[in-house]
């Protein structure tokens, strides 16, 4: 069992997460979808 967090880890997911659910949110903007929709 793991049970040390690493941080680091972590935080790059964190950021790549965000980055790749605005780029989504705005290809479905440019295809005339709901940007608010898919950013959430």
């Amino acid at each position: 069992m793991i049970t040390e967090i690493n941080w680091e880890l972590l935080w790059i997911l964190t950021v790549w997460h965000c980055l790749i659910g605005t780029a989504a949110a705005l290809v479905a903007k440019s295809r005339g979808r709901n940007f608010s929709v898919w950013l959430s």
